[in-house]
């Protein structure tokens, strides 16, 4: 049986749901309740979240955020909040929290880049110096350690880890399948260059005579989870299409042994018919429900989120940010996403990648070994403090291959 925990709160709000279950159930495993009382629970452990200190009750301050509607980008954050030394919570732990699982800033800041996204170098907690770390899981032991203080039969469980490989399919072949005009130019390209040798290849490649580099997927591990772009819709999306039968026969021999997602276009992003077109031939092709989704280029909008659900979509993998590695919703394992035009939590899952190879190539500019030790220093940081592993690979880019599998 679980260990129970009893809150005073002010008032019981889905803010403070998400919030006190993400870091009570999620993390500690312990069930809870809420009560608008001051008086403890006759047979539960109880904590005072109200805003005035309870004699003889532990206080856990809270913050206004948890149970107003209020929706701001710049909540004041502790002046070290990386400290975990101190059993004093000098800060409204359950605020900052609740405005990092969230991902409350996205909605509040009007910051953007290129590609209209809240780049993370823009976001709080990396001003705090706190983007890179799992800091509501570390948070979260010492909330257990404090709680045990008070509490000796409250023992929080073994910490939730899980190791899942997620691999983006945005090209599935460099040339195999590719329609004649397309490939004719980058040959060109090619002969241009003077690269005979690789004009060579690429033709090899484009006849099916030689194995294609980006077809190297029986290196994955069985359990990785494939998401499959669709089709050539926007200036970023660059599928064979739904329509090309080598991208279909191939789409169909993954699906018979990895999970398969979608990874809608840039322009399903921002339209609920084009994400159900997608979504449906995607289905129609591996002949099963696709209910996984992580959005190509990691673009969002305001009404993705109710548009995933409408088509069925339970768990979104676009909880990470291109320029940065890191944790976007603070937090290393998966959460409902928080549906603020409503006030409500949503049945959506979202689960967190603090890692993308993507990332370190194209807006770090690392090299091999600065890639393998940012790499490593992630999976230590998501793991080491209770969460899910869920790294993002490209099959266009082989270098960890070997580490995947």
């Amino acid at each position: 049986m679980q260990p129970h925990l009893h809150l005073l709160v002010p008032q019981i709000t889905e803010r403070a749901r998400l919030t006190f279950k993400h870091l009570f159930t999620d993390y500690l495993g312990f069930t809870f309740s809420m009560e608008v009382a001051q008086q403890p629970h006759s047979q539960h452990p109880t904590v005072s979240c109200l805003p005035e200190p309870l004699e003889g009750i532990p206080n856990l301050p809270y913050g206004s955020l948890l149970f107003s509607k209020n929706i701001q980008a710049n909540l004041e954050f502790p002046s070290q909040p990386i400290s975990t030394n101190s059993f004093h919570f000098p800060f409204d732990l359950p605020s900052v929290a609740f405005f990092l699982l969230s991902n409350m800033q996205e909605r509040a800041d009007s910051t953007r880049d290129a590609w209209n996204r809240l780049p993370a170098s823009a976001r709080v907690a990396q001003r705090y110096g706190i983007y890179h770390q799992n800091i509501i899981g570390r948070w979260a032991q010492q909330l257990g350690q404090w709680l045990q203080q008070h509490f000796p039969e409250l023992t929080p469980s073994k910490l939730p880890i899980r190791e899942q490989i997620t691999v983006d399919v945005d090209h599935l072949f460099q040339e195999f399948g590719k329609p004649l005009l397309p490939f004719l130019r980058g040959a060109v390209g090619c002969a241009r260059r003077g690269h005979l040798q690789e004009l060579k290849s690429r033709y090899q490649w484009w006849k099916g005579t030689k194995s294609d580099p980006f077809d190297h997927f029986e290196r994955y591990p069985q359990s990785s989870i494939l998401f499959i772009q669709m089709g050539n819709r926007g200036k970023v999306d660059k599928s064979l299409g739904a329509q090309n039968p080598i991208f279909r026969k191939k789409i169909k021999e993954l699906s018979e042994t990895f999970s398969i997602g979608l990874h809608p276009s840039s322009v399903a992003a921002n339209s609920l018919s084009d994400l159900q077109q997608e979504k449906a031939q995607l289905e129609e092709i591996i002949q099963k429900p696709v209910t996984q989704s992580r959005q190509h280029y990691l673009l969002t909008s305001p009404s993705l989120w109710e548009n995933l659900q409408a088509v069925g979509i339970k768990e979104d993998f676009t909880a990470l940010s291109a320029d940065q590695n890191g944790f976007q919703l603070g937090t290393a394992l998966p959460v409902n996403h928080y549906d603020f035009k409503n006030e409500k939590i949503s049945d959506l899952i979202r689960v967190p990648s603090a890692w993308m190879d993507a990332t370190g190539i194209h807006y770090q500019h690392w090299n091999d070994a600065k890639m393998r030790e940012n790499h490593q220093k992630m999976k230590e940081e998501s793991l080491k403090f209770g969460g899910w592993w869920c790294p993002v690979y490209h099959n266009n880019y082989s270098l960890f291959l070997d580490e995947v599998n």
